[in-house]
Formats: C-alpha cells, sequence, structure tokens
C-alpha cells in the first residue's frame, strides 16, 4: 500500500533551507523527495516555486523531473497531465502549460482582500513581507508605488507596533524591514528578561 503523501503546507525559507539541508544530508536527491504533491486545488504558485527551487538547489535535470509528474501530481492535476503528457515532453512545455492550467492570476479585488485580512500572528517582518508579495501580484494597471504600499501595510500593523514606531520615520522597504526587526528584537529581550 503506498505511503500517503503530505498536502501543501506553507514554508518559511528558514524552515525550507532545513528540509532541503536534511535531504541534503540523505544522499543522493530525487525529484520524488519533493515533499509535497499537488491535486489541483492547492495553490499552483507556491507549488510551483517549491518544485523549481527544489529542482534547482538539488541540480535535478529536466528529464529526472518530468519522470518524477506522476508521483507529484494527484488527482485533477494527475489527470491533467496525463492527458497531455504526449505533447509535452520538456521541463518548460511543463512549466507553460501548468502556469496556465493551475496559476491564473487572481483579480485585483481578490488580492486587496488577502492584503487587508489581518491575521497577524507570525513576526512583524514576515507579516510585512507576505503583504509586499500580494502587492506584487496586482495587474499593472493596480500597482502602487512603494510609498503607497508602506502608507498601507503600517496601517495594518499592530497598534503597539505603530506606537514605537512613527510611519514618517520610515523612508523605504529596508528601513521599515530594519526598524520592525529592531523593535521585535527589543520587545523578546525586555520578555526574557523578565
Amino acid at each position: 500500500m503506498e505511503k500517503p503523501r503530505s498536502q501543501m503546507y506553507e514554508l518559511t525559507q528558514e524552515q525550507f533551507e532545513r528540509l532541503l539541508t536534511n535531504f541534503k544530508a540523505a544522499g543522493n536527491i530525487k525529484m520524488t523527495s519533493f515533499p509535497y504533491t499537488f491535486s489541483g486545488a492547492e495553490d499552483g504558485q507556491q507549488f510551483l516555486s517549491a518544485l523549481r527551487t527544489f529542482k534547482d538547489i538539488e541540480n535535478i535535470n529536466d528529464q529526472d523531473a518530468m519522470k518524477s509528474l506522476p508521483v507529484l501530481l494527484k488527482g485533477d492535476a494527475a489527470q491533467w497531465w496525463h492527458s497531455i503528457k504526449n505533447e509535452k515532453n520538456t521541463w518548460s512545455d511543463f512549466i507553460v502549460e501548468f502556469e496556465r492550467r493551475f496559476v491564473s492570476p487572481k483579480p485585483a479585488y481578490q488580492i486587496y482582500r488577502q492584503i487587508f485580512v489581518t491575521q497577524k500572528q507570525e513576526k512583524t517582518k514576515e507579516f510585512i513581507n507576505q503583504k509586499r508579495i500580494l502587492f506584487s501580484k496586482l495587474p499593472s494597471a493596480n500597482r502602487h508605488s512603494e510609498n503607497q504600499q508602506i502608507d498601507m501595510i503600517y496601517g495594518l500593523l499592530k497598534i503597539t507596533v505603530q506606537n514605537v514606531l512613527m510611519r514618517d520615520d520610515v523612508r523605504n522597504f529596508n528601513d521599515f524591514l530594519q526598524r520592525v526587526q529592531n523593535i521585535e528584537d527589543l520587545e523578546s529581550l525586555r520578555l526574557n528578561r523578565f
């Protein structure tokens, strides 16, 4: 009986690097070692991004990557791939067709909804970076300047951060990220001290 594969989970860069380090320590890496599968219901962009990164870091050639697709794709995605695999026999073909089928751009209103839904559980720096990624997904007609993005993200921060960091003190995203990191480091020291 085949062991069920795990579903797609969002990883931080640090978690992903740790995962890859563990795989490298295990020896010869195959694309089938990739820890996720895709059925078509998950976020196609996240899956494809993680898949490409894994393939590049592990130096897996295109031919081996193509052979692994039946193991990595499940359900609707597997049926889709089975129906086109005879016509699409290169890694580049797979990427183009996968993006066409599973990575359709979201309309601006859906992206804005994601931006303004405040579910800040993670560190502020990660929260800011997630919002920046969402801003980058907006259609070009809806793009905002860096200053406008900072204004909107600043308004979503916890009031405790806003009380320490004044909006007028932030010049750009690098400055923003550095300042919130300093605030969180100080808060962590304060909490660990008592």
